[in-house]
């Protein structure tokens, strides 16, 4: 999965509404959703085509399978989203399909830009904008000057008005997959929006004269502004001079932020609280390593969609029968549904497939965001097939695909990738958008991720393919690392980063620690029974270390039993700066991750956690895409914690 940075109004709306009155008293909302996107903007307006039109359709996908209707999704796209549609859109089309008491999921897709405050409202001076399709991206005096530009102040009377038709039981959650005002120092990518003011050369100059050295303008745009608007609340993608960023995958390219929303909508509990939904959110987006926080704004401690959210069924809608022995499931990438996947068929309605026999197995061959194809074991009836619904059994890991644009590059380092290419199948050189960059300036070459964060550099020689290899691996390693997910309840753990304060151990408040701060991780036992721990370091320049245990150390002295902590040694932390994750394993049994970091080989009689763990290390043969028969024996799940290591002031 490679990441593409975007600077956008890509306002992603959840606009949630349901009566808070007691049971029996009130009447059943609806759930509605208005999904608006704008990515085929025409050459002359001087913005970027975007992937907007991706996004609804995930959007539209996840809605459906978490209680919203077909029916009640509206959606306005490209040529239709002019700044008059999308006012019409949301004041009339979706207005008059509300009452009180329903649900509504609003999203923008799109460029965002920031223009000169036409009523004197703002004191950085600038309205945050939505580009409509008809909105171009240079201001020329006389011609155009942002007329077209769906400014914070006509969003914000939009919002209200339909606060206003929910009435005080309805509930608005706005979310924004966007930024208005960040930049990037290397242009690397497909960018959702720009640092460029809507605004006359004048005016320009005195924005950017009032800025404090460092820092880009634009400010978080704020919606919850008063009391009455409790029932409304906010997300954004980044925080303010953040860019928001794109993943582009072998099936589509999608915001990093929407992705990741869908992703978490699905497996949320469906009673938990928007503050859950977001914690989920922030933690996967934690994951990219990317430098973009999301941010909430609003309470938090209202359920989601008022607490009428369907829980995700676990097993998968048959959407199509291809042949007796191959189908096409409605589950793909967000499910976590890949190639190699084990799955299993039982009839509709099953609640126990372990009382059960399975209709028939069989193995995933290829997998979209939403969809998959399924080989089966053993040709069935086509007819009995539409009756089944599937089961994941054992998951494959994600692929280790690995997209590189090659720039600028002189002759000798030409060659060097050609090399590489050659040699190494799972990496393939392509066009932005692209997971990493390689690029020659003077007599030097980069790697560059597309958010700026250059991986590795030397001078041009022909000793760098090894140093360029060991880089590219590493980068795949640590990238697979971080996405490393599976849950289990009864093997569940919390961690957590604690500071020495004045007043004992501090758990942090934030995701930024400087360097220099001494700090410990508390480990948690919040699962049902007894687990051995194993903990995983991702650092900022995508080195990957196991702490725990070392080399050296039993894996059976590293046990909790329920509601047991554990304290690590103390250490203070140190460079390289950025984005560090860190991975909590907790199993049935103890696992040996070193022996696979170290060898780069798989043990036997190997736990499952064991093996997705060397699935992340491009070199492990037998791990990825491989038809499975039986899952290996062993439970256990993995917990996340993200920081940022800063420079300390």
């Amino acid at each position: 999965m490679s990441l593409v940075y975007r600077t956008s109004a890509l306002f992603l709306v959840s606009i949630c509404c349901s009566l808070l009155i007691p049971a029996g008293l009130r009447a059943q909302g609806v759930n509605h959703a208005a999904l608006i996107g704008v990515g085929a903007y025409p050459a002359s307006t001087g913005w970027a085509a975007l992937s907007s039109a991706n996004d609804l359709e995930l959007i539209t996908a996840t809605l459906e399978e978490i209680g919203f209707s077909r029916d009640n999704i509206q959606t306005l796209k490209d040529e239709e989203a002019t700044h008059d549609g999308i006012v019409t859109f949301l004041t009339k089309t979706v207005r008059k399909q509300l009452k009180r008491g329903d649900v509504l999921m609003l999203h923008f897709s799109g460029h965002g830009q920031q223009a000169r405050d036409d009523n004197g409202d703002e004191d950085d001076q600038l309205d945050e904008c939505w580009v409509p399709i008809d909105s171009p991206k240079d201001f020329t005096p006389g011609v155009y000057e942002g007329e077209h530009l769906l400014r914070d102040d006509e969003i914000g009377s939009i919002l209200a008005d339909l606060l206003k038709t929910l009435g005080p039981e309805g509930h608005l959650f706005l979310s924004v997959d966007a930024c208005h005002s960040g930049t990037s120092t290397r242009g690397l990518g497909t960018a959702r929006g720009t640092d460029q003011i809507m605004g006359d050369s004048a005016f320009v100059a005195g924005v950017y004269a009032s800025q404090t050295p460092g820092k880009s303008q634009g400010a978080k745009q704020e919606l919850v502004t008063s009391p009455e608007q409790k029932n409304l609340v906010v997300f954004t993608s980044s925080s303010p001079h953040q860019l928001s960023y794109e993943q582009a995958r072998a099936n589509g390219q999608f915001g990093a932020y929407s992705y990741e929303l869908c992703r978490s909508l699905r497996t949320m509990n469906p009673k938990g609280t928007v503050g859950d939904l977001f914690g989920q959110l922030e933690s996967r987006i934690g994951n990219l390593g990317l430098r973009q926080r999301p941010t909430a704004e609003g309470d938090l401690e209202q359920k989601v969609f008022n607490g009428r959210l369907t829980p995700p069924v676990p097993a998968f809608r048959i959407a199509d029968v291809l042949s007796d022995k191959t189908i096409r499931l409605a589950a793909g990438d967000l499910q976590g549904v890949y190639p190699g996947s084990l799955m299993a068929l039982y009839p509709a309605g099953t609640s126990d497939t372990s009382a059960v026999e399975a209709v028939v197995r069989g193995n995933i061959t290829a997998s979209t965001a939403i969809t998959a194809d399924m080989a089966l074991n053993q040709a069935v009836d086509p007819s009995r097939l539409k009756n089944l619904r599937a089961y994941l059994v054992y998951p494959a890991p994600p692929p280790l695909d690995l997209s590189i644009h090659l720039r600028n590059l002189e002759p000798a380092t030409e060659q060097m990738m050609q090399g590489i290419l050659k040699e190494y199948p799972f990496i393939e050189a392509g066009p932005l958008p692209s997971r990493l960059i390689v690029e020659d300036e003077r007599d030097s070459v980069f790697l560059w991720t597309p958010d700026d964060r250059l991986i590795w550099s030397d001078r041009i020689k022909p000793s760098n393919r090894g140093w360029m290899v060991k880089a590219i691996k590493q980068h795949v390693e640590a990238s697979a690392m971080r996405h490393l997910a599976t849950d289990d309840p009864d093997y569940r753990a919390t961690v957590v980063l604690q500071h020495k304060t004045s007043d004992g151990w501090k758990s942090f408040d934030g995701e930024e620690v400087p360097e220099g701060t001494l700090t410990r991780f508390e480990v948690k036992n919040v699962g049902s029974t007894t687990f051995y721990f194993s903990i995983v370091d991702v650092q900022p320049n995508d080195e990957v270390e196991v702490l725990v245990p070392a080399s050296d150390q039993d894996g059976e002295s590293f046990k909790l039993g329920p509601g047991e902590r554990w304290k690590s040694p103390n250490f203070n932390i140190a460079p390289p700066y950025g984005a560090e994750t860190v991975k909590i394993i907790c199993t049935d049994k103890p696992i040996r991750l070193n022996q696979i970091s170290g060898t780069r080989g798989i043990p036997t009689q190997s736990h499952p956690l064991e093996l997705l763990f060397a699935a992340s290390f491009p070199e492990v043969e037998g791990t990825r895409g491989i038809k499975v028969d039986e899952p290996p024996a062993g439970r256990g799940s993995v917990q996340t914690l993200n920081f940022r290591i800063t420079r300390s002031e």
